[in-house]
C-alpha cells in the first residue's frame, strides 16, 4: 500500500519546471514500511502540446539503505 503523493511544483524558466512528490509505503500491517521521494524536471514544448521529463526517484527502506532509480518520461496533451 501507498499513500497519496504530495509535493510542489515551480517553473524554473521558459517551458521549464520542477517538481518534488514523496509518498509513503505501508506492509501489510499497515506499519510504515518505505519512502519515496520522486523530483523531476520537465521541458514543455513550445506550442504546449507536449513534455519531456527526467525523473530521480529515492526509494528508502525502514532500517535500510536509500536507493536511486532514474526514469524518463513523455506525454503529449490530449483533447476531451
Amino acid at each position: 500500500m501507498r499513500s497519496p503523493g504530495h509535493g510542489v511544483w515551480e517553473r524554473t524558466g521558459r517551458n521549464r519546471y520542477e517538481s518534488r512528490v514523496r509518498f509513503q509505503g505501508f506492509n501489510e500491517l499497515g506499519l510504515l514500511s518505505n519512502n519515496m521521494d520522486v523530483r523531476a524536471q520537465y521541458v514543455v514544448s513550445s506550442d504546449g502540446l507536449s513534455f519531456s521529463a527526467v525523473s530521480r526517484l529515492r526509494f528508502s527502506i525502514e532500517g535500510g539503505p536509500t536507493l536511486p532509480f532514474c526514469a524518463t518520461m513523455e506525454g503529449v496533451k490530449i483533447t476531451l
